[in-house]
């Protein structure tokens, strides 16, 4: 083999290493773009969940303040109308007092 020979086979050899070289190279950077691509759609889907649990909370608490002024309102209702009860008992117990207290007042006048 010659001297020629050899430089053409190195020629050939870093011709080859190049390649491979740069087939690398264009792999690592389609890794790198898909990467990229992956964390920006886990960012964008992390602030989708937050958003959705932001959202629902809200709904819930939203239920729950409903609920809440509903059972107030119930109860408020039946305090009043329990209180409008023994409101109307002491004037009808105050009443009967009175008319008793007039009846034994005029018994005691009636029979001196």
């Amino acid at each position: 083999m010659g001297q020629n020979e050899n430089t053409e086979m190195s020629e050939v050899s870093l011709n080859q290493i190049r390649k491979v070289e740069q087939e690398s190279n264009r792999i690592l950077d389609e890794a790198e773009k898909k990467m990229e691509e992956i964390i920006t759609n886990a960012k964008q889907e992390a602030e989708n969940i937050k958003n959705k649990a932001r959202k629902d909370a809200k709904a819930e608490a939203e239920e729950i303040r409903r609920q809440t002024e509903e059972t107030t309102e119930k109860e408020l209702s039946k305090l009043d109308s329990e209180a409008n009860s023994r409101k109307e008992r002491l004037r009808e117990a105050k009443k009967n007092n009175l008319d008793k207290a007039t009846d034994l007042v005029v018994d005691q006048i009636v029979n001196v």
